[in-house]
């Protein structure tokens, strides 16, 4: 009697990816099923980038790719596929388990998508100690916001990476609502920051902040160790590159939004005075929630008419809006993330750094 076929085993084909990665040396472009096997596109990461516009699919799209558009994707980085031969012929159901082990060793490009960046304001100047708190702090509005979101129905899958003196955030899905779900969860977490930083005798433990919000594009890879294939995912691209300048010249406790899709022709995209319409509905959502023990009564987003031009040490142009997220509360108080529009000699004198 013959035994019956070992069943697929995720963990020996991350093994086998692993191997081809290389500790980073090749990046996984993309797969395709075969009899008892699946192929994949491997080439190494640096020509990856000088070669990889050739075809949209390198970058965008999933990872699988239908028969015609792999070969296309071989042939346009002038790579051999490599076959992975596996123990029985694997089901459709099992695509989404391979699709996940390959993403870890690959390099996509989202064209779109929404992304806080989080700065401590004044977090070199403090202790060790102080700034322990600091980020604990942050991390404990993250997660009570988050967890807040999801009982009330928003579509989240969370991410966050550390800047050292603050944090991206972003949301794993994609779309226009979950970008609206993204701003959301930003909004209230720094709502709550807002809350401990009134309720506490000693602000120091607590962070002061400064935000920017932006839609835009930006590769995603994972960082894994060399024996675990555990690790976090980060972005870097257009948007963070563009959050990073912008937060550049915001003040101590303001709030910058960029001026997304501007010039966007396509007629598809919303702008950032319609995403600023979307979320101020979104966050009605709210109501009646407690913050630290008192009820939020109405969240109020406003966004400045004139947009603002700030030029970074490069020379080039950052276009973005001061903008003012307030809560109500039940007490006849108010918690504020933002100021009020900076004086034009102001700006210009940021723009100038």
């Amino acid at each position: 009697m013959s035994k019956n076929p070992k069943p697929f085993s995720g963990h020996d084909l991350d093994q086998v990816l692993r191997s081809i990665w290389g500790f980073g040396s090749t990046t996984i472009v993309g797969w395709r099923p075969r009899e008892r096997a699946i192929e994949v596109i491997a080439v190494p990461t640096i020509r990856l980038f000088r070669e990889g516009e050739g075809h949209p699919r390198v970058f965008d799209g999933a990872r699988l790719m239908g028969p015609a558009t792999f070969d296309e994707v071989a042939r346009s980085l002038s790579a051999q596929p490599l076959e992975i031969r596996l123990p029985q012929a694997i089901e459709e159901s099992e695509f989404d388990t391979i699709g996940k082990l390959v993403s870890r060793y690959s390099i996509p490009r989202t064209k779109r998508r929404a992304v806080w960046l989080i700065d401590i304001v004044g977090f070199s100047k403090c202790s060790p100690g102080q700034q322990a708190s600091q980020l604990a702090s942050l991390e404990f509005c993250f997660n009570v916001a988050g967890e807040i979101c999801r009982q009330q129905g928003f579509a989240l899958d969370p991410a966050r990476s550390t800047t050292g003196d603050g944090f991206y955030l972003w949301n794993r899905n994609k779309g226009e609502n979950a970008d609206t779900d993204t701003f959301c969860l930003g909004a209230l977490a720094l709502t709550y920051l807002a809350a401990l930083r009134r309720g506490t005798d000693d602000r120091v433990y607590v962070p002061r902040i400064r935000a920017s919000f932006d839609i835009g594009s930006h590769y995603n890879y994972f960082e894994l160790g060399s024996h675990e294939s555990r690790g976090g995912d980060f972005i870097v691209g257009e948007v963070t590159i563009r959050l990073a300048r912008i937060i550049e010249h915001a003040a101590p406790e303001q709030f910058l939004m960029g001026d997304f899709f501007h010039g966007d022709t396509g007629g598809e995209e919303i702008p950032t005075n319609g995403f600023v319409d979307r979320a101020a509905a979104s966050l009605q959502s709210f109501h009646d929630l407690s913050i630290l023990g008192t009820p939020l009564r109405e969240f109020t987003l406003s966004l400045a008419e004139r947009c603002l031009e700030l030029v970074d040490k490069h020379g080039q142009v950052h276009r973005c809006y001061n903008a003012v997220l307030t809560a109500a509360l039940g007490s006849g108080a108010s918690l504020c993330l933002g100021v009020s529009q900076a004086p034009d000699e102001e700006i210009r004198g940021l723009a100038s750094l």
